[in-house]
């Protein structure tokens, strides 16, 4: 098997580092009016893009909450509860 010689090696590497750079667009300049608009697409996608706007289109539903510990029936107060003509003179009317 025959040995790859160290410049070409070498410039296989620096073609490959280079193509890396390029598609990643780190070796041009970007235009700033671009990347500001992408950043203000971004910020009002972002705005509009909330549980709010789930819940009102009716995407999102919340549940009804659950009580642990439901409370207890409370029986009457009074044991013996006065007649009509009985509250009537307590109440005065």
């Amino acid at each position: 098997m025959k040995k790859i010689g160290f410049p070409l090696l070498a410039g296989a590497v620096l073609v490959v580092v280079l193509a890396v750079l390029h598609m990643s667009g780190a070796l041009y300049a970007k235009n700033p009016v671009i990347v500001q608009q992408s950043v203000d697409v971004l910020s009002a996608e972002g705005a509009w893009n909330t549980i709010d706007m789930e819940q009102a289109s009716g995407g999102a539903r919340f549940e009804s909450p659950r009580m642990l510990n439901p409370p207890d029936v409370i029986p009457p107060l009074l044991k013996y509860p006065p007649s009509a003509t009985t509250l009537q003179g307590m109440c005065g009317s």
